[in-house]
């Protein structure tokens, strides 16, 4: 990459040394000592950095719940969101771009968006969405499988309480130890609370 950007900057350096960013921009012999630009406040545009981030945001869902149900990469995905006329005005023409970084066969955006019966969903200030997970999950197994998770994390939560509630480990272990386990049991808690909201989410 810094051959790269070097190649560049002597391309620009001969057909465009004035380009329009301000006095740090001169044509300086290498990019290497070159200063960096100085960003301009008319160029920041907070509707498309909106828009942007919900985009975000909704890639991240689709991420997080292949993450959460084990879903392959390349099963394609099927996402609906409810969202205001404005915001999916505003999201419109990033479709192609969301359904390819997202791996989704299908995205539909509207005001009236029903709740799918079987979804993964996620409330934000901006929109309500849904991945759907019929055919791609198997509920029973789903359940079960995040039955044998809790479980597992139960018993190592109740591992490192009996560790807690110790006095002489607490007192004779090394500080860092302790607040170790610490951190360990509330993560584990807050990952029990989230099998528990996937577990409430499956239908039966």
């Amino acid at each position: 990459m810094p051959f790269l950007a070097e190649t560049i900057w002597q391309a620009l350096n001969d057909s465009a040394p004035q380009r329009g960013l301000g006095p740090a921009c001169k044509p300086e012999p290498s990019v290497c000592v070159a200063p960096w630009p100085l960003a301009d406040a008319i160029w920041r545009d907070e509707a498309v950095e909106k828009v942007f981030e919900r985009m975000q945001r909704l890639i991240r869902l689709v991420r997080e719940t292949r993450n959460r149900y084990q879903i392959e990469n390349r099963t394609p995905l099927i996402l609906r969101v409810r969202a205001s006329a404005e915001v999916a005005k505003g999201l419109h023409p990033l479709l192609t771009v969301m359904k390819d970084l997202a791996g989704l066969e299908e995205l539909a955006i509207d005001p009236g968006m029903e709740r799918p019966k079987l979804a993964a969903s996620a409330v934000d200030s901006d929109f309500e969405a849904f991945v759907l997970l019929e055919g791609i999950i198997d509920p029973a197994a789903e359940r079960q499988r995040l039955a044998k998770q809790r479980l597992d994390k139960e018993k190592s939560i109740a591992g490192i309480q009996s560790k807690l509630g110790n006095a002489s480990f607490v007192e004779r272990a090394p500080v860092e130890v302790v607040e170790q386990q610490r951190a360990t049991l509330a993560e584990l808690e807050e990952q029990i609370r989230s099998i528990d909201q996937n577990l409430a989410s499956l239908p039966g």
